[in-house]
């Protein structure tokens, strides 16, 4: 199983249509309030799914069972390339505001900062003595 976050700015588009490029049904996409959701204890692929403000619509935790990892960057870009804007935390930073962000099909690394509930983007991180 393969598990990770995603920040998810999709505009005027279910989260479930973006989801199912990842291969989760819709079935299996159950709230943060769920306290055990039948796609983990079946093994499916599934995310838990809230609402954000500031420059995300969505959050989401992705459970993947069934799915080719090596997949998930391009199916991400093609997604932004669609006009959803994706983020997802750099996996093995020390640092966990450091993300891959996907957005009108490139991919770059930013910081996202939570201000006051609302989270933001900083770019670009040479600006902020990230280098």
């Amino acid at each position: 199983m393969m598990s990770f976050s995603l920040l998810l700015n999709c505009r005027l588009r279910d989260p479930a249509e973006v989801l199912a490029v990842l291969g989760i049904p819709q079935a299996d996409i159950s709230s943060y309030a769920d306290k055990s959701p039948e796609f983990l204890s079946m093994r499916r692929n599934g995310a838990l799914v809230s609402t954000t403000t500031g420059a995300f619509t969505h959050a989401a935790d992705v459970f993947l069972y069934k799915y080719d990892a090596t997949k998930i960057d391009s199916e991400l870009l093609t997604l932004s390339r669609q006009g959803v804007d994706i983020a997802m935390p750099v996996p093995d930073d020390p640092d966990p505001e450091v993300y891959w962000y996907w957005q009108m099909g490139q991919r770059r690394v930013l910081r996202v900062i939570d201000l006051d509930g609302d989270l933001e983007l900083v770019d670009p991180l040479a600006n902020h003595g990230l280098e």
